[in-house]
């Protein structure tokens, strides 16, 4: 059976200086365990697991992004930022950087709208959408204007915020 609320501690909690943590490992293995992670075999496995895997995650992320301008077209911002947080999360992997960092301007903005509770503008959210959308398609053009966008429509969001908040 689940309960319905969490169990109240028995004591107030405290923060542990990490230093007061004890060892989950013996220093030897950890130094092990970096060593591994630090091997030129282990670089060269994943650099072939993400070269063979980025045309799966670049069709994922398509997928994403039509997700995304469907739930726009709807007027379903949780949607749009679930697809977007998706997006910005597969993008880099996919090979489809500008993808992910205009997708990342729009999770920052809608984050930033709902937790101080502003009116989402319709129309820079469409903006957002219309790039990554394009930028998706036309991966040439990404790569030469899409971190500009990017960051063009980041300052333009950081402006309406601004607005709202005075």
């Amino acid at each position: 059976m689940i309960a319905k609320h969490p169990p109240k501690p028995s004591m107030p909690g405290r923060i542990i200086p990490v230093e007061a943590y004890p060892a989950m490992v013996r220093k030897s293995m950890a130094s092990k365990a970096v060593f591994e992670l630090r091997s030129e075999r282990l670089k060269q496995h994943a650099s072939e697991i993400l070269s063979t895997s980025g045309e799966t995650m670049r069709v994922a992320v398509l997928q994403c992004v039509e997700l995304m301008e469907d739930a726009g077209k709807a007027g379903d911002m949780e949607a749009v930022f679930a697809a977007a947080h998706e997006i910005r999360g597969m993008a880099a992997t996919a090979g489809m950087a500008p993808v992910g960092a205009i997708a990342n301007g729009l999770c920052r903005y809608l984050d930033a709208a709902i937790q101080g509770r502003f009116p989402v503008d319709a129309p820079l959210v469409s903006l957002h959408l219309d790039a990554i959308v394009r930028a998706a398609k036309s991966t040439d053009e990404a790569t030469a204007l899409g971190n500009v966008v990017a960051g063009e429509l980041a300052q333009l969001a950081q402006k309406k915020l601004d607005g709202i908040k005075d």
